[in-house]
């Protein structure tokens, strides 16, 4: 049997040849009103390709509105499906007073299926009554449908099933202002107005009959939007072929740009606006606009309202401008600006290169090596796949790089960063930033601030740079870097044998006898540059050593010499290890501590010791 067409009667046709059929009956979540139905059925193809079919239906959503949805499924710790089910205000951790996408993610799972055109990457629209009416089907043979925009994983159609298992979520929720004050949450206490990743109804995917599914689809028809039906009233205008100026007027109005270059202004209005085929410009206009680019390398410009632009296929340029956007990109290298206002962009396929500008702005890259700039504002982005360049900018910033050996760099504000897998450069900058290199041989530098930085797994290199840093090097032989005059830095699981201390060379020493192997764990340092004293007093001042290890308590090390020596001293006072610094070693009111290393109990030794 032929897969489904984008209408009520086809999918009727199709539901009586169905191979399987399964419903869901939505749930409002977040005090949302909303409820729904959606039907799931999988058909086989005369060639033998298989099709998961879906209908869905929603009311009480916010109206005209993009309502993002999706498959969602939970796997145990061996990666076997388990029972999704829907979330409660119980599992509101923030006690924002609202259940939020990664809250409700420990119910329902991730984002296994995102239910929207896989053509264009389009998601459904409520219209003004705020009804959703949403028909579709996807290959179950191809890959690229089945993905996570929360997470950035990969699945396959193997990962959904058994769809008895799995959970439908829709997006999208009006939040009162004030909700969520004094927490840190999607939800803040502010002016908060619609939410686009909010959770607003979901329900678990059940077995049913092929009656039950035809009552909820003469259900679904009954109560269907008319802008998915209908057209609304609104004037249509289609270009047909040639290079077109069209210019909308002030009515809600519909315009195709046909197969050429076209240009197309909707002025007033809330106007659908689709490009097609050939390199298109298309302004928004004054009202909330939704625009389309289609195939070719498009311009496509919101104004001062919120609107959602949808690059589809090509190098498309989009700009947000005024307003709370929605910017997806599709198939080509795009490249996008948000503007002023909270932004939501997404880079989808290929080498993207996503500007937050103003406001608190969400940017998704995906796959490609993307560029991600968040611009001023509060700003959160995903890298995905590829290699990615992200910066943060001014602003508290969480950046997450996801896959591939990302370069962050936070900005200023108090940023959380994450490299994610692979063989990431995570920069603090400016501000109090916490760092996470997670898996992957990363390079971890907090820059000002006092900062808290995880190497995670592999070898990593971590410098806290300026300010007092908190530092944790994770499983593997990691590489602590450090100079004098920058802060003093706790090192909580430092290991001898594996990890080393590593001092700038031409920093605040420039290391006399040192030489430049690069090889960790093995010192560049020369034996000349180490001494074992008891005292302070016993330092020799006619050699050139620069790391002195102290074999008396603490108290004996730090007392006064009136040696006139530049050097790093190790001290243990049988709990923790000591790094201190002084530029003659005459008084001990100069001297300064460099770093903390807890718990290593035992003496420090030349193999502990590194230049860079």
């Amino acid at each position: 049997m032929a897969h489904l067409a984008s209408s009520y009667e086809s999918y009727e046709t199709f539901l009586n040849g169905a191979d399987a059929i399964w419903t869901v009956d939505l749930g409002a979540l977040n005090s949302s009103g909303v409820s729904g139905t959606a039907i799931v059925a999988t058909s086989t193809d005369e060639d033998g390709s298989s099709y998961l079919n879906v209908a869905i239906s929603g009311t009480g959503l916010t109206p005209d509105q993009v309502h993002a949805q999706h498959v969602h499924g939970r796997f145990d710790a061996s990666g076997n499906p388990i029972d999704s089910v829907s979330p409660t205000l119980a599992d509101d951790a923030d006690l924002d007073g609202m259940v939020e996408v990664l809250e409700g993610v420990g119910k329902y799972g991730d984002v296994l299926l995102p239910l929207v055109s896989p053509e264009g990457g389009d998601m459904p629209m409520a219209d003004r009554n705020g009804t959703v009416s949403f028909l579709q089907s996807y290959d179950l043979d191809d890959a690229a449908n089945f993905f996570s925009p929360v997470t950035g994983t990969d699945y396959t159609a193997d990962d959904i099933m058994p769809l008895a298992l799995r959970e439908i979520v829709l997006h999208g929720v009006q939040v009162p202002d004030g909700l969520g004050e004094g927490t840190d949450g999607e939800v803040d206490g502010g002016t908060n107005g619609y939410t686009g990743i909010l959770p607003a109804a979901a329900g678990e995917i059940e077995s049913a009959t092929l009656d039950e599914a035809l009552a909820i689809l003469g259900e679904q028809r009954a109560t269907a939007s008319a802008k998915f039906v209908l057209g609304g009233g609104r004037d249509v205008i289609d270009t047909g072929v040639g290079d077109d100026t069209v210019f909308a007027g002030s009515g809600d109005d519909e315009i195709a740009g046909g197969s050429d270059n076209d240009m197309l202004f909707g002025v007033g209005g809330d106007d659908l606006l689709y490009g097609n085929a050939g390199d298109d410009t298309i302004f928004g206009g004054l009202g909330e606009d939704t625009i389309y680019g289609g195939d070719g390398d498009d311009d496509l410009r919101g104004r001062q309202n919120d609107d959602v632009m949808y690059g589809v296929g090509g190098d498309d340029i989009m700009q947000g401008n005024g307003g709370d956007d929605v910017m997806l990109g599709g198939g080509g290298n795009d490249t996008m600006f948000g503007g002023s206002g909270d932004d939501a962009m997404e880079g989808r396929i290929g080498d993207d290169k996503l500007f937050g500008v103003d406001g608190d702005d969400k940017l998704q890259g995906n796959d490609g090596d993307d560029v991600v700039f968040g611009g001023s504002g509060n700003d959160t982005a995903f890298g995905g796949s590829g290699d990615d360049l992200m910066r943060g900018g001014d602003g508290d910033d969480k950046i997450y790089g996801v896959d591939g050996n990302d370069d962050i760099a936070g900005g200023t504000g108090n940023d959380t960063l994450a490299g994610g897998s692979g063989d990431d450069t995570v920069l603090g900058e400016d501000g109090d930033d916490q760092i996470n290199g997670l898996s992957g041989n990363d390079l971890l530098v907090g820059g000002n601030g006092a900062d808290m930085i995880l190497g995670g797994t592999g070898l990593d290199i971590i410098g806290g740079g300026a300010g007092d840093d908190t530092i944790s090097g994770g499983a593997g032989a990691d590489e602590f870097h450090f100079d004098a005059g920058t802060g003093s830095d706790i090192i909580l699981d430092f290991t001898q044998g594996d990890d080393v201390i590593s001092f700038l060379d031409d920093g605040a020493i420039a290391f006399a006898n040192s030489s430049e192997n690069d090889t960790r764990g093995d010192s560049d340092l020369a034996a000349a540059d180490f001494d074992t004293i008891s005292t302070v007093a016993d330092i020799d001042t006619g050699n050139d050593q620069q790391v002195i290890f102290s074999t008396g308590g603490l108290d004996d090390a730090m007392a006064a010499s009136g040696a006139d020596v530049e050097a790093y001293l190790a001290v243990n006072d049988g709990e923790d290890s000591y790094i201190y610094y002084d530029e003659d070693w005459s008084d001990t009111a100069g001297r300064e501590l460099v770093a903390t290393l807890e718990d290593v109990s035992t003496a420090l030794t030349v193999s502990d010791f590194d230049v860079y």
